[in-house]
């Protein structure tokens, strides 16, 4: 064999070994490219996945923050709105002691606070404006059961009266204040109904 043939021989091999390696990384390239695009697709959507989630638990908390933010609000208002009605009422019990029905009511206190009382000999405490009315109705009702005596002393109060037993064991505040404040948990329901429909 001629070194020619032996040369041209070698070329041909060699050739044939070039585009064999030629073809095998072309494979291997594009086997790469595309574990490469599924990885890369796979960590997107692992991405999206976790993204979504976060957006879906951001809004949730928003929401209940804000959620949470309206129903204070409501109570809040709610909460100012049944106050001013109690406001309301303590300005119209005190008008209420400048009318002529006044005396009925002031005579309605002390006989439900005697009935309450349960004492054999009662004192009474009342505001300075409602003495003399006090007076006439302690008066009204002298030789019953159990005997009244006012008192010197004076209630701070808008109107109504106090009641003691003589030994001084039993109080029972009967003034537009203390008859308010212990209905007042009685009342806050009904007003809460009448303003709000609950």
């Amino acid at each position: 064999m001629s070194l020619e043939t032996i040369i041209k021989r070698i070329d041909a091999e060699t050739e044939s070994e070039i585009q064999s390696i030629q073809s095998e990384c072309e494979t291997r390239v594009r086997k790469i490219a595309a574990d490469g695009r599924k990885t890369a697709e796979e960590a997107y959507a692992h991405i999206l996945a976790d993204g979504k989630r976060e957006i879906r638990a951001a809004v949730k908390k928003i929401l209940s923050q804000a959620s949470m933010d309206a129903r204070r609000i409501v109570r809040v208002e709610r909460e100012t709105g049944i106050s001013h009605c109690f406001m309301e009422a303590e300005k119209a019990l005190t008008v209420l002691t400048g009318t002529s029905g006044y005396r009925e009511v002031l005579a309605n206190l002390i006989t439900r606070g005697l009935a309450e009382l349960g004492a054999e000999e009662v004192l009474v405490v009342c505001t300075e404006h409602d003495r003399a009315l006090v007076a006439a109705l302690i008066k009204d009702r002298s030789g019953q059961a159990p005997p009244l005596t006012l008192l010197s002393e004076c209630a701070i109060a808008a109107g109504g009266v106090i009641l003691r037993s003589k030994s001084g064991k039993i109080t029972l505040n009967n003034t537009f204040e203390a008859r308010m404040e212990r209905m007042q948990d009685d009342l806050l329901f009904g007003i809460a109904n009448i303003l709000y429909g609950r």
